[in-house]
Formats: C-alpha cells, sequence, structure tokens
C-alpha cells in the first residue's frame, strides 16, 4: 500500500462557495496590492520552488468549472521569499473582495504542499511563514482493519493543527474514501477497501492563524 502526505489549507470541500461571499475591502482601485511570504521545507531550509497564487471568484469558479489553475506563478528566491502583486480593481467585484490562495508547486503528486487562503481588505498582505509537514505517516494492515497513524504537527512545528484528516483514493483516479478524525491515528474496517487494488492514504490538517498585520488566515 501506498502513502503520500499532503498539507492545504482549509480551502478542502469549499472551494465553490468561499469567494462568492461578500467581504468589504478599502482597497483604492489604482493602488498595488502586495501578497509577499515564505517557503520553507520541514527541516527549515529554504524551499526554491515555484509559488502559486488562486483566485476563488465568482468568474473563476464559472470559467474553469472549479479546476482552477494558478492566476500567477513566481518562483521562490533564495530566503525563501515570494511576491505577487495586483491593482486594487483586481481583486474585487460587487460581491466584495477575492479570495486567494498561495501554494507551493510541485509536479510530484506525492509532495507536500501548503495552502494559506485569506481576502484582501487592505493592500499590503504579508502571509505567514509556510513549512512543509511530512507526518511520517504509517499505514498498516490486518486480516479486517486499516491503521493509519503519523507524527502531529507540533513534533516539528511551533503550532498544531486545529484537526487532521486523511482520504484514500486509487492510484490515478479521485479520492473515493474519505475520513475525517482528529487523534494521530485511526482505523477503519479493510472491507471499505476491498475493490482497491492500489491505494494512496493523504494526511492534511489545518488552522486558522494571524497575519502580521492582524489579518484571520487559513492554513491547510
Amino acid at each position: 500500500m501506498q502513502k503520500a502526505v499532503e498539507i492545504t489549507r482549509r480551502m478542502v470541500g469549499a472551494l465553490a462557495v468561499v469567494g462568492l461571499t461578500a467581504c468589504g475591502s478599502v482597497v483604492a482601485d489604482d493602488a498595488q496590492v502586495k501578497i509577499y511570504g515564505h517557503y520553507f521545507a520541514e527541516d527549515g531550509k529554504t524551499l526554491g520552488s515555484k509559488i502559486g497564487i488562486y483566485e476563488i471568484s465568482f468568474d473563476s469558479v464559472v470559467n474553469n468549472f472549479l479546476t482552477l489553475q494558478p492566476d500567477q506563478e513566481t518562483q521562490a528566491d533564495g530566503d525563501g521569499r515570494y511576491e505577487f502583486t495586483y491593482l486594487g480593481s483586481e481583486t474585487k467585484s460587487l460581491f466584495g473582495s477575492h479570495y486567494y490562495y498561495v501554494k507551493n508547486l510541485t509536479t510530484d503528486t506525492d509532495a507536500p504542499w501548503v495552502t494559506t487562503g485569506f481576502r484582501i481588505p487592505v493592500a499590503d498582505i504579508p502571509v505567514p511563514d509556510a513549512k512543509l509537514w511530512n507526518g511520517e505517516v504509517l499505514v498498516e494492515t490486518t486480516d479486517d482493519r486499516v491503521s493509519v497513524s503519523w507524527t502531529e504537527l507540533s513534533k516539528t512545528h511551533d503550532y498544531n493543527g486545529d484537526m487532521y484528516w486523511w482520504n484514500v483514493r486509487r492510484e490515478g483516479e479521485p479520492g473515493a474514501v474519505w475520513r475525517m478524525w482528529n487523534p494521530g491515528q485511526d482505523t477503519v474496517p479493510q472491507e471499505l477497501f476491498q475493490d482497491f487494488k492500489e491505494l494512496k492514504v493523504r494526511v492534511h490538517t489545518g488552522e486558522k492563524l494571524m497575519s502580521a498585520n492582524g489579518m484571520e488566515m487559513n492554513r491547510t
């Protein structure tokens, strides 16, 4: 049984609706909006990967049919720093401020990733540092049970996730079985997966956090 770990931020299951909720913005139409932050590997080394920013708005949902592509991409520098810029008018509509999230981009579908989601009520958006999490996921099977365990986020980070969840899917197919739980281990009857030839188990965690300027953000 193969296993992989991913981090997202609490966007899972809400992509179709979060951009449709009105939120006030005081950003002038001609203002330059700056969104910036850093990415690090789990061991604290800088992550020199590509970073993407995604826009969740009425137009993006309708035009992309929920298969969102990055609105912009950039290469993190030697310090792991990235920055995106927008005009104020690009970040809002009649429905209010659009919702955005940043994510490290990778072609390896088994690699960990982190997303941070936020709205843009002001022109300066310092995104809290993002640090990957590998989780040391362990999958064990017995005659009738499948057990999934992992190392909690607080073992390698200076905070813990508000909750953990994991999903199982067939290799090369979208997720087919979901299970949500808070402890560091969970077990389910093996018969749930009896039709699966090869499985992938992904563990997620998510939490709310505050930016340097007091904005509430969501990280997964």
